[in-house]
């Protein structure tokens, strides 16, 4: 089972205000259980995702928080 708990989502921005990304999420110890797998893409004004796992699980990603933050911030 893929953890139930919370997750965030931290996008760091270039200078353009764009950013792209991968997050890979599982059980973190079992071979046979399922994942997911997005891509996130950010650009000027939105945010998409896509979900690129070759078999479609019932759990789904929760965000419970997305936090925007620009390069010059770190």
């Amino acid at each position: 089972m893929l953890t139930k708990a919370p997750l965030s989502l931290i996008i760091n921005r270039d200078e353009y205000g764009h950013a792209t990304g991968k997050v890979f999420l599982d059980d973190g110890y079992s071979l046979d259980q399922p994942y997911e797998y997005y891509e996130f893409n950010l650009g000027a004004k939105t945010l998409k995702k896509w979900n690129l796992t070759e078999v479609t699980t019932s759990v789904g990603m929760d965000l419970d928080e997305v936090v925007i933050t620009d390069a010059s911030d770190l």
